[in-house]
């Protein structure tokens, strides 16, 4: 039996899943993301403690598929990168929220206009990128940045299982350093930023054969030599590949720690959204070669729930079984991690009162995530998004009410993928298609492409639809 393993390494837990040749899913494993804290860069992955969560992980997999793993995908989150040399890595890699490079990308932006940026990647600027981590580390550790490659989090394990030095495509758009008409690196960024050209690696696309488990590798993560790697690009984007997002008249929910609208697009729209100036959504480059996205994300999505059930409630996320939404007149704006809002205040309920308990807080959070989300759909419609119907994905997915009022909320179907790992899912797929079962990406996106459960809005007489007024009139006398 051919099987092929998805690696998913996510802000909250680094995830490997085992799917049989028609991407049935056999098993799956996960371990928290060993993020821990440094005195000079902030929070940081740690290459040793990932290096040791892949001995635990690729050991228990190994085991359970007997050694017919024919190829390996892996995704990851954005932002965070690692300079490797002659010996391997020579930092470990800032988390991309770390905001100890605020002060290095105020600096940049006097080097280099705003607006110019933007229009060159199709993403609003910001001190999140890989591109400031990369300049910060130069400033702080100008001593061991010699002869090094930068890679992100799926290339930099790619290169430990293989010895290859490339980075992916689609994540290449998190480092605000690639040029969006071209897919090569922009001269005028590299230039402004200082960074040798000669420390950017090459470029390529996901899907790609990135080589072969290494005999080396294999003694050192307890993985079978000779397996097939491939990179599948930043982890909410292997998961739109997953759900099929590709054309217009779907748009993906995904559902995690950030919580994130995803609408798969061409060119031609991508340059409709850079010259309309807006920057309320990213452009990049989709896990599919040739096909690009818009993005908008709430980085404390459903970390807005977990906040709240476990450090408010002090429960755990077995009060879920049975619970039911409940109409209430409570509004919860979540911004909890105020610094992505641009230091505006922070997470707010309003309107509590005496008689408002447990149900109704956690209508009101589930509320406004789904407000937000059609906020962020809503602006779609400026660059031509008409009818469509939404796939959601995720862990977020485990909460069938939590999917029901969303589809209420945004008055449109919402269906969800079969397999909740879809990041894992799409990554396993890209490793069918580069290990040769499957012809073309396409190929493989279909046969595992099977949806669970469908949600559909009921009207609620109106209910969701006057509450999101309410919340979007708020929304501007707080945040405005």
């Amino acid at each position: 039996m051919r099987c092929f393993l998805g690696l998913d390494v996510g802000t909250t837990n680094v995830k490997l899943s085992l799917f049989d040749e028609r991407f049935k899913l056999l098993s799956s494993f996960s371990i928290r993301t060993p993020i821990s804290h440094d005195k000079v860069m902030g929070e940081v992955i740690r290459v040793e403690n990932l290096k040791e969560v892949l001995r635990t992980l690729f050991s228990g997999i190994s085991e359970s598929c007997g050694g017919g793993i024919s190829g390996l995908g892996i995704s990851s989150l954005g932002e965070t990168v690692f300079p490797v040399g002659a010996s391997g890595a020579v930092l470990d890699g800032m988390i991309w929220y770390s905001s100890k490079t605020q002060e290095t990308f105020q600096k940049f932006l006097t080097r280099i206009n705003s607006n110019e940026l933007f229009r060159k990647t199709g993403v609003p600027p910001s001190w999140v990128f890989s591109l400031f981590k990369m300049m910060f580390a130069y400033e702080k550790f100008p001593g061991v940045l010699k002869d090094v490659k930068w890679l992100d989090v799926s290339s930099f394990i790619t290169y430990l299982l293989t010895g290859d030095v490339r980075m992916d495509k689609s994540l290449s758009s998190r480092t605000l350093m690639m040029n969006i008409e071209s897919g090569n690196w922009d001269e005028e960024i590299v230039r402004a930023s200082g960074i040798p050209k000669d420390h950017l690696p090459p470029i390529e696309v996901c899907g790609a054969l990135r080589g072969v488990v290494s005999e080396e590798a294999s003694r050192n993560f307890n993985i079978p030599s000779g397996i097939v790697v491939t990179t599948a690009g930043q982890d909410h984007i292997a998961a739109a590949f997953a759900a099929g997002a590709l054309s217009k008249d779907i748009i993906l929910n995904s559902s995690g720690t950030t919580e994130v609208v995803f609408w798969g697009v061409d060119i031609e729209t991508v340059r409709k959204y850079i010259e309309n100036g807006q920057e309320v959504f990213q452009a990049g480059f989709h896990a599919l070669d040739g096909f690009y996205y818009l993005l908008a994300g709430l980085p404390t999505g459903g970390f807005s729930i977990e906040w709240f059930v476990k450090n408010v409630l002090k429960r755990d996320f077995g009060i879920f079984k049975d619970f039911k939404h409940k109409r209430n007149h409570v509004f919860f704006f979540p911004f909890l991690r105020n610094a992505f809002a641009g230091e505006k205040p922070g997470a707010v309920f309003y309107n509590l009162r005496d008689s408002d308990g447990l149900d109704e807080m956690i209508s009101a959070v589930m509320e406004g995530l789904a407000f937000e989300l059609r906020y962020m759909v809503e602006r779609l419609r400026n660059f031509g998004l008409e009818d469509f119907h939404v796939v959601s994905v995720g862990g977020g997915t485990r909460l069938k009410e939590f999917s029901r009022v969303k589809s209420e909320v945004l008055g449109v179907p919402l269906q969800i993928l079969s397999v909740a790992e879809a990041t894992s899912l799409g990554a396993a797929m890209m490793a069918g298609y580069a290990s040769g079962v499957y012809e073309t990406p396409l190929d493989a996106m279909k046969v595992g492409l099977k949806f669970s459960e469908t949600f559909y809005p009921a009207g609620e007489d109106g209910y969701f639809d006057l509450k999101y007024q309410d919340y979007l009139r708020l929304r501007e006398r707080l945040y405005s």
